[in-house]
């Protein structure tokens, strides 16, 4: 039996599945009021991955793909086509915790045509050139003195919104520190896949929608790893409420499939 039987999942054995836990960001009531079922899609050493939906009859067509590193760290990563405005394009969005103790920080990103599209928005009325011209009279020597001040707007427009169709991962990613109280244990059921937690070492999850190749590190994809996109698992914060240490973009609307676990997370940020 791998790792993650005693490490994430905590399971208990039950007669045509396995009942279970995983913990998250969130509210108490959200721990209270929603439950989880999940299918194994794949597992390897201490990483698992399941298809989770929530359990509760509104989001049965809603699933969300997420790999667990052991008990300190997941990721979900989803790439969908949305659209903003009369912009359609590919929207990439990931989020993942990483903790040790009962304090995780957490990353989320969100890049693509479409995240591009909806922060540049707000410059595509910046064309405009404004000329002032200020004449100054004065009597002693008489005299008259004319300035002429030219302003063009279109030198706040940021560069990456004037070519290119990804933000900048200073833009694209928040990194915020959770509360303890923020992170709670929610109960999950695994109805399919089971046996694949008992699989040899060295199977590959087969699975289209999250990267699983780090080991504690959560890693967001849709825009250029750095500095802020990976957490390291060891390196945990402490202390005082959340804090973003970054900027982001303006949240776009999310294709149905990210509706359910997503909206709980991401309400977070």
């Amino acid at each position: 039996m791998t790792p993650i039987l005693s490490t994430v999942l905590f399971a208990s054995a039950a007669a045509a599945s396995i009942t279970t836990s995983i913990w998250l960001p969130g509210s108490p009531s959200d721990s209270e009021n929603y439950e989880f079922k999940a299918s194994v899609v794949g597992a390897e050493g201490d990483q698992v991955t399941l298809a989770v939906q929530i359990d509760d009859g509104y989001y049965t067509d809603s699933t969300e793909t997420i790999t667990f590193h052991g008990s300190t760290a997941f990721e979900n990563v989803v790439t969908t086509t949305d659209s903003y405005g009369d912009y359609e394009g590919d929207l990439t969005i990931s989020y993942g915790c990483s903790k040790q103790g009962n304090r995780p920080v957490c990353v989320y990103s969100s890049n693509g045509p479409v995240a591009w599209s909806s922060y540049c928005e707000m410059y595509t009325d910046y064309t405009d050139v404004v000329t002032s011209t200020m004449t100054y009279t004065y009597d002693s020597p008489a005299s008259t003195v004319e300035q002429v001040e030219t302003i063009s707007f279109n030198d706040v427009i940021p560069g990456f919104c004037r070519t290119g169709s990804l933000l900048p991962e200073s833009y694209a990613i928040n990194t915020v520190s959770v509360r303890a109280s923020q992170v709670q244990t929610y109960a999950i059921t695994i109805t399919a896949g089971e046996e694949k937690l008992s699989a040899t070492a060295g199977a590959t999850p087969t699975n289209s929608g999250a990267s699983a190749t780090t080991t504690g590190n959560v890693t967001p994809t849709g825009s250029p790893s750095g500095s802020n996109s990976t957490i390291p698992a060891s390196s945990p914060t402490t202390g005082g409420p959340a804090q973003q240490t970054s900027n982001a973009a303006a949240m776009v609307t999310v294709a149905p499939a990210l509706a359910g676990l997503g909206a709980l997370v991401a309400a977070l940020l």
